[in-house]
């Protein structure tokens, strides 16, 4: 190992060695200023991150944020450890070990962790740090047109129609609910929150100030809407359009509806959704909340993708640590949205 090598605590100022250290890794360029909004503004407490430099030069990374998990409608403290990475230059020489190694000096050990991993990182984290793999995610996608690949080659246009007849076999002429704009999450949607939560196993604590801040404040634009019935609140949901793939995908970060043993009550609100959508992209995508969500999620017409059709695979994970409650290494006990998976 080099002797230049340093191990230290994540700084304020360490943004743009951080963010050219995810830029040298990945080949994707991070703004700084959603690098400070995740980092720095993050509301949920203390940031763990330890950084690995060679002289000037940051070379490694290993980051857990905080974030508060519920289960069966208790609220409990978590770690999620994302963004963890080494320079190319610099793999195989244990640092992402070293990282590991000085972080959990300083983290709690009676709260569980998570995370989801790729096909590198995933037996570091199963065979030296202790994790628990829960199996995959799936992932499914509904198409609702190719309007983006039309107006690049005017053949794939003629799918449109088998699109619309598609989404006609699988409507509910009787929806009632509708998906309506919205900007600030107010008070209806944290009364929403407190009476669904008990019922949603494990799953991200949605309260007013973490909403606000995953997805009014980040430098994202993200699309939000309001599930209605006849003007009353029945849930939320949260989309992401990104061009990918050469085709434009609607990702369904969140989604939250009361009732959600009621198959039309969810399916609904997913077409609900869709609605919205129509002409704007060109297939919707999400996470099954879990194979009990798997009918409702088909109901509404969407399809699981293939697992040789994704571009790699999510490995999501656990340490339970000294946490009391073992729910948490039940991964049907877990309600998934993209939310959970990623910040996005």
């Amino acid at each position: 190992m080099m002797n230049s090598l340093k191990i230290r605590k994540l700084l304020p100022s360490d943004g743009l060695a951080v963010t050219q250290l995810y830029f040298d890794t990945f080949g994707i360029k991070v703004d700084p200023s959603y690098w400070e909004w995740k980092y720095i503004n993050n509301p949920s407490g203390q940031i763990y991150t330890e950084l690995a430099f060679d002289d000037d030069r940051c070379v490694g990374q290993y980051a857990m944020l905080p974030m508060s998990i519920c289960v069966d409608g208790v609220e409990t403290d978590t770690l999620v450890a994302l963004d963890n990475m080494v320079h190319p230059d610099y793999q195989r020489r244990g640092i992402l070990k070293q990282l590991e190694k000085a972080l959990a000096e300083d983290r709690p050990n009676n709260i569980p962790y998570f995370t989801f991993l790729n096909e590198n990182s995933f037996p570091m984290y199963i065979k030296h740090f202790g994790w628990t793999y829960m199996g995959p995610l799936d992932v499914f996608m509904k198409p609702l047109g190719v309007s983006s690949l039309a107006m690049r080659n005017r053949a794939w246009g003629i799918l449109n129609p088998f699109f619309a007849a598609y989404r006609r076999f699988h409507a509910n002429r009787d929806n009632h609910l509708t998906a309506e704009p919205f900007t600030v999450f107010g008070e209806e949607i944290e009364a929403l929150w407190n009476r669904t939560k008990a019922s949603l196993g494990v799953t991200l604590n949605r309260s007013q100030r973490f909403l606000q801040w995953r997805f009014s404040e980040a430098p994202i634009a993200y699309e939000k809407y309001e599930i209605r019935d006849h003007g009353d609140l029945r849930g939320y949901a949260i989309v992401r359009m990104q061009e990918k793939f050469r085709l434009r995908i609607g990702w369904l970060l969140d989604l939250l509806v009361d009732n959600m043993d009621d198959v039309n009550t969810y399916a609904n609100a997913l077409l609900a959704v869709e609605e919205r959508l129509l002409d704007r992209c060109d297939f919707l995508s999400l996470i099954s909340p879990s194979i009990n969500y798997e009918k409702e999620v088909k109901h509404a017409g969407f399809k699981k993708v293939p697992k040789g059709f994704l571009p790699h695979q999510f490995y999501f994970c656990v340490r339970r640590n000294d946490y009391a409650n073992v729910a948490v290494l039940d991964r049907e006990h877990w309600y998934f949205t993209w939310s959970l998976h990623d910040v996005l």
